[in-house]
């Protein structure tokens, strides 16, 4: 099924009773204040035919697969489901409006989940790419600042979407998910390097040299309107607190998530190595 076409095909949704709409859109171009086109159509404009295509066809349940960058990033706040969502994205904006279009259907029960970075055994994503980047020298050892991020493992993500389609309770609510866990990123550098078997480096990148370089390119992303590799924004996203509460699915959907990074990245750290050819 593609969301972008003019009309999603009746069809589809035959004998269907629930439905995980995990299909995205992130738009990586340079929209600081708004949503980009791409992430209107897709995100957006893509789960409100969805909707009318399962209303249509009395599809019993509806379950959002979101992100807590529908949120924002609360810092030194932990924040939980009735904190007021600042999204700094385009795509955590196209999510959020996403997020209203599910909440706001009467005819058909859903819920939305909202969801911090996912590890799991792949060679995708952040943390698989900042495994890459040590192996091959190219993340230099940030300092330790204890910043505290949430994450959660996709077999656990996988959990608590099947608790919510299976329970009542959850119907109009909005829940996130994470290990019940923080991690700093010098943390888990640390542990990459451990799980590795290799030296940790003893020195590290002063943090004031990373706030001039981040703004450095701050400043060449608004002369030339484009996003680059590293700014203030990336440097955030590393050093950073981005932490939240998964007290009320635990409580009202008996969710437990069963795994932690630090117990999973050994497992997470050989399949990066052998999908990439790589050895220590």
């Amino acid at each position: 099924m593609d969301l972008t076409e003019d009309h999603v095909s009746d069809s589809v949704m035959e004998n269907v009773d629930i439905i995980f709409h995990l299909a995205a859109c992130a738009d990586n171009n340079y929209y600081p204040s708004s949503i980009s086109p791409v992430d209107r159509k897709v995100n957006i404009e893509g789960t409100g035919k969805l909707i009318a295509s399962a209303e249509k066809a009395s599809v019993k349940k509806f379950v959002f697969i979101s992100t807590v960058k529908a949120m924002g990033e609360g810092g030194a706040h932990f924040l939980d489901e009735s904190s007021t969502p600042h999204p700094a994205s385009s795509y955590g904006r196209s999510k959020l409006e996403a997020e209203k279009l599910v909440l706001d259907c009467i005819s058909m029960p859903s819920c939305v989940l909202r969801l911090p970075i996912v590890y799991g055994c792949s060679d995708k994503g952040n943390l698989a790419k900042m495994i890459r980047a040590i192996h091959n020298g190219r993340f230099p050892p940030l300092p330790e600042v204890h910043n505290k991020r949430s994450m959660v493992h996709v077999e656990d993500v996988i959990r608590a979407a099947v608790l919510a389609a299976e329970k009542p309770k959850s119907n109009g609510q909005i829940y996130l998910v994470t290990d019940g866990e923080t991690y700093s990123t010098r943390q888990i550098y640390n542990w990459i390097y451990n799980a590795s078997g290799r030296p940790i480096p003893g020195w590290n990148v002063p943090l004031f040299i990373l706030n001039t370089a981040a703004k450095l390119f701050d400043l060449l992303e608004q002369l030339f309107n484009k996003k680059f590799p590293f700014s203030s924004e990336a440097l955030q996203k590393l050093v950073g607190s981005a932490w939240y509460n998964n007290k009320k699915i635990c409580e009202e959907l008996d969710f437990s998530p069963k795994h932690t990074l630090h117990e999973s990245l050994t497992e997470i750290i050989a399949v990066v190595m052998r999908k990439n050819k790589f050895y220590f």
